[in-house]
């Protein structure tokens, strides 16, 4: 892990893009054996995102978007523009934008890293949990699932102080990938759009025996968001445009990302998503 790809994506979010690499910047300089470049995509900015990396971190890789990219889809383009330099990384540290790194993030993912390599023998997926500044809730990391008969929850892990904690899924906001590992499974799945790619990456990894592991202690700061909003929108046609759209539940992406991983809940998915567009009044739980 001596020599790191960074990748994002934003778009803006210029304060929190700036707080983000100044934070990483900090972090990652806590290591002197750390070495890193920065790849981020700008996707086509208009709050002077792209001006503000290139006057205060000149050293960062700044690829321009289309202003369609969203979420996947920069990281995507990141980690294809890393891929094509000539030189070798170990591996890519994904990461959203709206993190505030902790300074000690790095000690505890290569902390992880060995762990991992003593306990199961090859690298595996690390990643790093984050709560809410202000209230200091847990917000993004590793999960779980607890599966039923037609339909499952992703639960969430809490991170240990002293040790890496076996998870089966996670959101990449703060996410270590080895070269190794892109070799077995390639990046990101093409068919996501925005959300859900994180996720589905994570789960075709421990499909293939990767281990996916929570680093001790939280990695950093940023605020959670609930994308389960379909009951609270008060027309049918704002609910319809909320299950089909990127940054809703983006439903046709959503059912390839079930019949991929859990074939049998996606009849019951559609069905209950549909159900609950047409008659907001019954609430669903998450079962993302």
């Amino acid at each position: 892990m001596t020599n790191t790809a960074v990748l994002l994506t934003c778009y803006n979010r210029k304060p929190m893009t700036d707080r983000c690499l100044e934070t990483l910047t900090k972090a990652m300089q806590a290591d002197p054996a750390a070495a890193y470049d920065v790849y981020l995509v700008d996707d086509a900015s208009t709050d002077g995102t792209a001006a503000l990396v290139r006057d205060k971190y000149p050293e960062v890789h700044l690829i321009h978007g289309t202003g369609s990219l969203f979420w996947a889809g920069g990281m995507r383009l990141a980690w294809q523009t890393a891929l094509k330099e000539d030189k070798t990384y170990d591996g890519f540290l994904l990461i959203n934008d709206d993190v505030e790194f902790e300074d000690s993030f790095w000690k505890d993912m290569t902390f992880t890293h060995q762990y991992c390599l003593r306990q199961y023998g090859q690298e595996g997926l690390y990643v790093s949990s984050l709560r809410d500044k202000e209230t200091g809730q847990h917000t993004y990391g590793g999960h779980i699932l607890k599966k039923r008969i037609f339909k499952h929850q992703t639960l969430p892990v809490l991170p240990a102080a002293d040790r890496p904690v076996p998870c089966q899924l996670s959101n990449a906001n703060i996410l270590y990938v080895p070269a190794k590992v892109i070799k077995r499974i390639g990046t990101l799945d093409e068919r996501f759009t925005h959300s859900l790619a994180d996720f589905d990456y994570t789960l075709s990894a421990g499909e293939q025996n990767i281990p996916l592991l929570l680093c001790p202690n939280y990695g950093g700061f940023c605020s959670g968001g609930d994308r389960d909003q379909l009951p609270q929108l008060p027309t049918l046609r704002s609910r319809m445009q909320h299950l089909y759209g990127v940054k809703g539940i983006a439903l046709n992406e959503y059912l390839y990302y079930l019949r991929k991983h859990f074939p049998w809940k996606a009849p019951y998915a559609f069905a209950a998503l549909w159900a609950e567009a047409l008659f907001p009044f019954t609430k669903r739980k998450n079962s993302r």
